[in-house]
């Protein structure tokens, strides 16, 4: 009888085994199944926020060509403006060589220091201009 009661066991022992198994194997395959449903997630995720940076850095390079366009512009009416001042300058300069009065040699003097400050800021807005091209440069290396 002893040995009857330990084969009920050892059946009892091999039926729970088996059930232990298969419950086991249900739970791995389940796990794997959550596993790739967020490794998928985490891809989907990362797409889309690729996808998210890629248009901004387009938005800011749209930006940032429209406002070096501006600057270019302003640089370009700076620079006319700073040459017809000079030219100004040189006729003044011509007119007082045949009259040297005190009134024309004060307005000489004017005219040198604006266009010593026109002069200044050209070159402000160049190194400005240029700064943004940097930046520029480096979005669309960003973005490549």
């Amino acid at each position: 009888q002893d040995m009857e009661q330990q084969n009920e066991e050892i059946k009892k022992l091999q039926n729970d085994l088996t059930t232990s198994k298969t419950t086991n194997k249900a739970r791995y395959d389940t796990l794997q199944e959550e596993i790739v449903k967020e490794e998928n997630k985490g891809e989907h995720d990362i797409k889309k926020l690729i996808e998210e940076h890629t248009t901004r850095m387009e938005e800011e390079k749209a930006q940032n060509s429209q406002k070096l366009l501006v600057e270019a512009t302003r640089y370009n009416e700076l620079q006319t403006t700073r040459e017809k001042q000079y030219r100004a300058y040189v006729e003044q300069l011509e007119r007082m060589n045949d009259d040297n009065s005190n009134e024309k040699k004060r307005k000489e003097t004017e005219n040198a220091l604006e266009l010593k400050q026109e002069e200044e800021l050209t070159q402000a807005v160049k190194a400005e201009i240029e700064t943004m091209i940097k930046r520029h440069d480096e979005i669309i290396r960003q973005i490549q």
